[in-house]
């Protein structure tokens, strides 16, 4: 491995360069990006490769994961099927493993003015750093899709119902339900798109992953994990209102006090404690925060943040088996909400609702795939969801599915 430090100019310019160099040059490729008003984030970090590992299980990680490295990931929702006795009973929509790694073969992180990149390669750093820079960043317009939804508003409502039937039974407290949207890929170039997310809607956890199938693009809020100094922290979301730009205070005021919201909430703050005690020291878990608002372009959001200090010797398998997936994404008790979503939602969730990350040395951070575009070579879809508790009323559970929508659907360009 050989790694240089390049002092650089203009740091978000030279961050579209290097996505689009190395997205041309490599068939796997990983990008996060880190943005918007948000005390933490995703740092600027690339990684692209000419190969990568599939894996079904997280069982399989520790054979061939090499401490010296690092590696960016995908985790398939999918995943959960492996870590508890669960099933799936919808076809997939596109080819998906479980877990994916990119083995890094260029790797580059941005940093105080600085790109330092390393390569596994015979390039040498010197050489990928003078590609980069002759590399063109060209603006490209396409129409938007004609979305279609695959559940009516009618049939939402009629689940929504039953949901809450099953919570008046005693079954769970919160489900998190999803519906899905489809639209011809036609001439869309997934690069492009993600190159508007980061400039028009800048968020802490937009991540783009690549291979030879399928392209995400992901404008992600939540982080899902984060390992840094032996402390692994969660943050969930739940809690949106739709920013208007009149009176920010009285907005966020409004979704502070929200009791669906901050009941929401709490409900997977808990689920998220007992998740983060199976991996953290006794009587080391805290809520850092809780009901946290904050502001994105278009919404509102309420985030609180779940802190632990992991156990001697723990593994990133370990520390996976415990968490996922995340329980902003499925409700309490976890494994009969999961049941009931694999019962009522009419697709299989694949990377949506999974996660997107990078780990090596020690450190991890991760994102929740969610606000995210999956782009296959027939087919552009995207995900929506909201927790449906025994306060939620179906009407207006859809409308919050639309405004979640409205920020993913503002990446393409008239």
């Amino acid at each position: 491995m050989r790694s240089n430090k390049f002092y650089i100019h203009n740091e978000d310019v030279w961050y579209r360069k290097c996505l689009i160099y190395l997205n041309r040059k490599h068939p796997y490729f990983s990008a996060f990006h880190g943005g918007g008003n948000y005390n933490e984030s995703f740092k600027k970090v690339l990684f692209a490769s000419n190969q990568i590992i599939e894996l079904n299980s997280l069982d399989e990680l520790s054979g061939v994961v090499n401490e010296t490295r690092s590696y960016a990931f995908s985790l398939s929702f999918d995943l959960k099927n492996t870590i508890e006795k669960l099933e799936t009973t919808h076809l997939p929509s596109y080819p998906c493993a479980n877990i994916s790694l990119v083995i890094n073969d260029i790797e580059i992180h941005f940093e105080k003015n600085q790109m330092k990149i390393k390569s596994y390669t015979n390039l040498s750093p010197e050489k990928i750093f003078k590609d980069i820079k002759d590399t063109k960043i060209r603006i490209q317009n396409f129409s938007k899709p004609n979305f279609l939804a695959n559940t009516t508003k009618e049939e939402y409502k009629r689940t929504v119902d039953n949901v809450k039937q099953h919570i008046i039974e005693g079954d769970v407290y919160e489900m998190c339900y999803c519906i899905a949207y489809e639209a011809k890929k036609d001439e869309i170039d997934p690069m492009q798109l993600f190159l508007n997310q980061i400039r028009n809607n800048p968020v802490p956890f937009a991540s783009y992953y690549k291979n030879k199938t399928i392209a995400l693009v992901s404008g992600s809020p939540e982080r899902f994990l984060k390992v840094k100094d032996k402390i692994i922290k969660s943050q969930p979301i739940k809690g949106t209102l739709k920013r208007t730009g009149s009176n920010e205070y009285d907005e966020k005021k409004q979704l502070l006090t929200s009791e669906k919201d901050r009941s929401e909430n709490l409900m997977i703050v808990d689920l998220v404690r007992n998740d983060l005690s199976k991996v953290s020291k006794t009587g080391s878990v805290i809520v850092e925060e809780l009901f946290g608002i904050y502001s994105f372009p278009t919404l509102h959001q309420m985030i609180s943040t779940v802190s632990g200090e992991l156990k001697e010797e723990v593994s990133w398998s370990e520390i996976l088996k415990s968490t996922f997936p995340m329980g902003s994404m499925t409700g309490a008790p976890k494994i009969m909400a999961l049941k009931l979503i694999d019962r009522y939602e009419n697709f299989s969730r694949q990377l949506y609702s999974g996660s997107t990350g990078y780990f090596g040395s020690g450190e991890l951070d991760s994102n929740v795939v969610i606000r995210s575009v999956i782009i296959d070579s027939n087919t552009i879809r995207y995900h929506i969801g909201s927790a449906i508790t025994y306060e939620s009323i179906a009407e207006k559970e859809y409308d919050e599915c639309q405004l979640k929508s409205e920020a993913l659907l503002g990446l393409f360009s008239d």
